[in-house]
């Protein structure tokens, strides 16, 4: 929170780090980070660590579980904390340092493939990022791929072999590679509030809300590329961002209009990062989508594909994090 210099405290900690350190994290720089929360708590508690220790959700309840109580964490998981240095699987004693957390004792950075201990006889393995898990499982070839996760928002990816120094978050993943990854891209948040514009249209006239799926399923039968012009800016998932209808002209504003635009918006705000991820990754030659609707919707699919020149694909399967879980569990039984 802003104190009464008007300077945020999570702001003070990027200063001290530094760039590169903030780049060495594997995952985006944000309020959220154990180490931003830890560094602001401290400052305003005097909290006694000697002694205590630090643990992911994933490595507390092993230790706790198992016969063994190792402490000890996947490096994906130890990402999402902002206290290791992905590109060498380690904890950043820097950042450590300067958060002011020296006393505690931080988990053993294991392998997905390490067993942390028992329970009855049954194995426990660290648990894994949920991101990474779901690329994993997304199908054959996706370290050939632009993996684009659409949600809300949207996460772009690719894989590339080793570590990539580059300007945008490189998170740790699996078989001696990274996950290249751009966030904050727009997704179904766009198409949610071009729904409720037509919803609310309606509602004008009517006095009453048609169902979201009513809209969807009269949207979706109106497909089509010529917009007369209309064009949507896609900035409305971010809650603070500039989102607008543009070009609007007396004949142009209508709801098929307006659903084929947003579509239209969505590809192209896709570009420039997937432009970005095939220059680090030249070998890249196909996109694949996963997520929900949004992601299935052949519009989209052919908005992308005309854009990119790539063909595009949905993932196979229903979860494909599940999927991934299932791939690691195959490497497991194959090296036992």
């Amino acid at each position: 929170m802003p104190r009464e210099d008007g300077k945020k405290d999570i702001d003070e900690l990027k200063e001290k780090l530094g760039h590169e350190c903030i780049l060495s994290m594997g995952t985006r720089y944000k309020a959220g980070l154990a180490a931003c929360s830890l560094y602001s708590m401290l400052k305003d508690e005097n909290l006694d660590l000697e002694g205590a220790r630090f643990d992911t959700l994933g490595s507390f309840l092993i230790s706790r579980l198992s016969d063994e109580g190792r402490h000890g964490c996947h490096l994906t998981d130890a990402a999402s904390t902002g206290f290791a240095v992905a590109a060498e699987s380690i904890w950043n004693q820097e950042t450590i340092k300067t958060v002011g957390v020296q006393e505690l004792a931080f988990p053993e950075i294991v392998s997905e493939t390490e067993p942390l201990g028992t329970f009855h006889g049954i194995p426990f393995y660290a648990a894994i990022g949920d991101h990474q898990a779901s690329v994993y499982g997304s199908g054959e070839g996706i370290e050939s791929s632009v993996s684009l996760t659409i949600g809300t928002a949207t996460i772009i990816c690719a894989v590339a072999p080793g570590y990539v120094h580059a300007d945008m978050e490189v998170r740790p993943y699996f078989d001696d590679q990274c996950l290249m990854t751009i966030t904050r891209q727009p997704g179904g948040r766009v198409i949610d509030v071009v729904i409720e514009l037509v919803r609310d249209s309606i509602a004008l006239y009517t006095g009453e809300k048609p169902p979201v799926q009513d809209v969807w399923a009269k949207l979706l039968d109106d497909v089509h590329e010529d917009t007369q012009g209309l064009h949507v800016t896609p900035d409305f998932y971010i809650g603070l961002g500039e989102g607008s209808i543009d070009t609007i002209s007396p004949v142009n504003l209508t709801a098929s209009n307006l659903f084929c635009a947003a579509l239209d918006s969505l590809a192209e705000a896709y570009c420039g990062p997937i432009e970005r991820l095939r220059s680090h990754n030249p070998a890249i030659d196909r996109l694949i989508l996963c997520g929900g609707r949004l992601s299935k919707l052949p519009a989209l699919h052919e908005r992308l594909h005309k854009k990119t020149g790539l063909p595009v694909y949905t993932a196979p399967h229903r979860d494909a994090a599940f999927y991934g879980l299932m791939r690691i569990a195959m490497k497991l039984e194959q090296s036992l």
